[in-house]
C-alpha cells in the first residue's frame, strides 16, 4: 500500500472501533413484538379458533393487560382432482379481546373472547387492482 494510504485505513479502523464501542444497540422488550404483530390466520392452516402463542415473558403481579385485535384476511383456494373441484373464495374479519392478569409473579390468567366474520368481502376490487397492474390477474380468481 501506499504511505498515503495507511492514514485513511487508520482512521476507518479507528472509527468503526469507536462506533462498536459506543454504539451498543437499544435493549428491545418482549412485550408488543412491533406496531403490528403477526398472526396467521388462514383459514385452512388454522382450522379452530385458537389464542395464538403467547408471550414468554409473565405479568406481573396484579397487572391487568387488555387488548383488542382486528385482522381483516382474504383467502383464496383452488384445487382440483380426478373426481372433485374445489373453489374457496372470501373473506375474513377476525377479532378478539385478550385479557391477561398476572396472578403471582410467575403464574398469569389469559383468557380470549374471538369473534369471527366471514363475508365475500370488499376487498376483492383492490386486490384485483393491483394484480393486474403488477403481475397480472391471479387464475385462482378467474
Amino acid at each position: 500500500m501506499s504511505t498515503r494510504l495507511w492514514p485513511v485505513v487508520y482512521r476507518v479502523v479507528f472509527a468503526a472501533l469507536l462506533l462498536s464501542i459506543f454504539l451498543q444497540p437499544a435493549l428491545v422488550r418482549a412485550e408488543g413484538f412491533g406496531p403490528f404483530p403477526v398472526r396467521n390466520f388462514h383459514p385452512i392452516q388454522q382450522l379452530v379458533l385458537n389464542m395464538p402463542g403467547d408471550r414468554a415473558a409473565v405479568l406481573k403481579q396484579g397487572v391487568l393487560d387488555v387488548r383488542l385485535e382486528l385482522a381483516e384476511t382474504a383467502s383464496i383456494f383452488r384445487d382440483q382432482g380426478p373426481q372433485a373441484s374445489v373453489t374457496m373464495k372470501f373473506e375474513t374479519l377476525r377479532s378478539g379481546v385478550f385479557l391477561r392478569y398476572g396472578a403471582t409473579e410467575r403464574w398469569e390468567i389469559a383468557m380470549e373472547v374471538p369473534v369471527l366474520y366471514r363475508s365475500r368481502g370488499f376487498m376483492d376490487g383492490p386486490i384485483q387492482a393491483v394484480e393486474r397492474v403488477t403481475t397480472g390477474l391471479s387464475p385462482a380468481r378467474n
